[in-house]
């Protein structure tokens, strides 16, 4: 399997995630911990990385990251075959190290949110 650098932001400004994950990991680059979404996007027929996420919104289940993409979260945490495999395809390119996943405790933010609507 290859990977590839997605869209610019212009071209692909949202897009929904299923079987996702978030973690927090550290990249030696930045030298500070950073979370990021991984999962399945859909339409593309892809696996996906984020870049480091700036803000989650626990209402509308979106995340929005430092390039400036929105990503929605559907469905439960969870990821399949293609999203695993450039997941740790892309731990190895960075270097990074996962300090710990944040799957669980997102959807517990998500579900406390549905249930004050």
């Amino acid at each position: 399997m290859t990977l590839w650098i997605p869209p610019a932001i212009a071209e692909e400004s949202d897009l929904t995630l299923s079987g996702w994950s978030m973690f927090l990991v550290l990249l030696p680059e930045i030298g500070t911990p950073t979370a990021h979404v991984a999962g399945y996007h859909e339409r593309g027929r892809e696996g996906r990385v984020s870049s480091p996420i700036e803000s989650l919104d626990a209402n509308s289940r979106c995340c929005v990251t430092a390039s400036g993409r929105v990503y929605r979260l559907s469905g439960n945490p969870g990821l399949g075959s293609d999203a695993s495999y450039v997941w740790s395809r892309w731990l190895r390119i960075w270097n990074a190290t996962v300090q710990e996943d944040l799957s669980q405790a997102t959807l517990a933010d998500f579900d406390a949110a549905a249930r004050r609507k």
